[in-house]
């Protein structure tokens, strides 16, 4: 079965989503494998990146995608319908990964995510470098990164997660807030803060993020 998920890491061609999630993971339980495969193509990319992301750790990335999936597969006669798919996958990749964390003793590093965008109002980390003098130039944005690593590595776990889990899936602060255990303000809340304290820490190391973040 392992080697059967890695293989299908590697095709990157997405089937569409013409059935929803919750109804696919209903046939899975019913023994259709086929809306196995369609949940798993759909979501491999974003599970990939939201354990790698939050291990930093590439070779221990691949073990724990397994698992995540392995655990669907053990677990998916238990699956009911009361919530968003996304939003049980990706309570279950968190705790995969705080399990590992605590058995290995792994770091908790979280990196900067430079391909996200701004949502329901709410700036995310490239909003916040967005505006940076030359922003393209690839030393430039190197040297943001590492910059920007290293304060959320001094951050609070629980902002250093919301940040995580907004900017490398697609969950509602609702949904976050289901993952995490906490209401939707109350991850709205922790988010603003982790803003606020990125944007003063690129300030006193001279950079000028954009003066709108964590201002909504």
């Amino acid at each position: 079965m392992q080697t059967i998920l890695m293989e299908s890491l590697i095709d990157h061609c997405e089937k569409p989503a013409s059935v929803a999630d919750e109804e696919l993971m209903l046939r899975y339980a019913n023994g259709d494998m086929d809306a196995f495969d369609d949940l798993f193509q759909r979501h491999k990319q974003s599970v990939y990146a939201f354990i790698h992301q939050f291990l930093k750790q590439s070779d221990f990335s691949d073990d724990l995608f397994q698992e995540v999936f392995l655990r669907i597969i053990r677990h998916r006669e238990r699956y009911r319908p009361t919530a968003k798919f996304s939003t049980w996958l990706f309570t279950i990749a968190r705790s995969v990964c705080i399990d590992a964390i605590r058995k290995g003793g792994q770091a908790n590093v979280i990196s900067l995510f430079p391909d996200s965008e701004s949502r329901d109002g709410i700036s995310t980390i490239q909003s916040l470098t967005a505006h940076e003098k030359n922003p393209r130039e690839a030393t430039a944005q190197r040297e943001i990164q590492t910059v920007v690593r290293e304060i959320m590595r001094a951050l609070p776990e629980k902002q250093r997660e919301i940040l995580l889990l907004r900017e490398k899936t697609e969950l509602t602060f609702e949904e976050i807030g289901r993952v995490l255990g906490c209401s939707a303000n109350t991850a709205k809340s922790r988010m603003h803060y982790a803003l606020l304290a990125l944007r003063k820490g690129l300030q006193e190391r001279g950079f000028h993020p954009n003066e709108e973040v964590g201002s909504r």
